[in-house]
């Protein structure tokens, strides 16, 4: 089987280690243009790691090492965007994106956190060494996202016990919430963790894969963004199980449309 491994809320997540008190509360993680970008101290170690090849670090990104007022506040006015909002703060609506300005008017109480990237960038690296010694084929998608590969190494009747291992040790050593989905073909399984949101497992066998994808809306499948949604609905297609009986549509579309055919009925790999 391929699994999807995808952090939960990881920035916030992160910023939780270091400050408990961060921990059920609706809060998140802030950016912005940032005004430490000429910082030459931060700009050098950004510098040394990209020449050292290391991925998912964007070079627009710094360590802030400072708080709200310095960070967000600019001539008494509030500025930045939400990156990662907690799953509690979620709840009020604050979503990646919203303004600060805006997250602050629909809940005062919200704690907004300054970024500090390669912090999180050091976890997301500890964490591919440490699947790589448990996982024999790991592909990392993102700073908070990996794919692996247990074909050959775990029977497909052992996966939900080796998910509940695995989910529990990286809990324990990285003090991290993870989802997980697992399924035959990979992006099945990226589908099926966010099934598995937040903090848990969602296996999807092949003898449930019809029923799974049968009435999920296009565009929550990876892959599938508002072009292509906006076409398919078009053509009166609005759920993933409608997409098998339309096969010829996607051929014509070559190469990209071929590809989606398959990923979207898990017969991709």
């Amino acid at each position: 089987m391929k699994i999807h491994l995808d952090l939960d809320s990881f920035f916030i997540s992160a910023e939780r280690i270091k400050n408990p008190n961060l921990k059920y509360i609706p809060a998140a993680v802030g950016g912005r243009g940032d005004p430490f970008i000429f910082n030459k101290k931060q700009k050098n170690r950004i510098d040394a790691l990209q020449k050292e090849g290391q991925a998912f670090l964007p070079n627009i990104f710094y360590n802030s090492n400072t708080d709200f007022k310095n960070y967000f506040i600019e001539k008494n006015r509030v500025r930045g965007i939400i990156i990662t909002a907690s799953y509690e703060a979620r709840k009020y609506g604050i979503k990646t994106g919203m303004s600060i300005k805006e997250a602050l008017s629909i809940y005062p109480k919200l704690i907004v956190v300054p970024p500090n990237h390669l912090y999180y960038y050091s976890i997301s690296n500890r964490l591919k060494e440490f699947l790589q010694t448990r996982v024999p084929l790991i592909e990392q998608f993102s700073i908070d996202e990996f794919f692996g590969d247990l074909n050959g190494y775990i029977e497909d009747d052992a996966v939900d016990d080796f998910l509940i291992s695995l989910k529990k040790e990286i809990e324990n050593r990285f003090l991290l919430p993870i989802s997980i989905g697992a399924a035959k073909s990979k992006w099945i399984a990226k589908l099926a963790t966010s099934f598995a949101k937040p903090n848990g497992i969602k296996i999807v066998k092949n003898n449930q894969l019809k029923e799974f994808i049968e009435n999920i809306p296009i565009e929550k499948f990876p892959g599938i963004g508002k072009g292509y949604a906006k076409r398919l609905k078009k053509l009166k297609i609005k759920k993933l199980g409608e997409i098998r009986y339309a096969k010829e549509l996607f051929y014509s579309w070559k190469k990209p449309g071929i590809a989606l055919y398959k990923r979207v009925l898990g017969i991709d790999n």
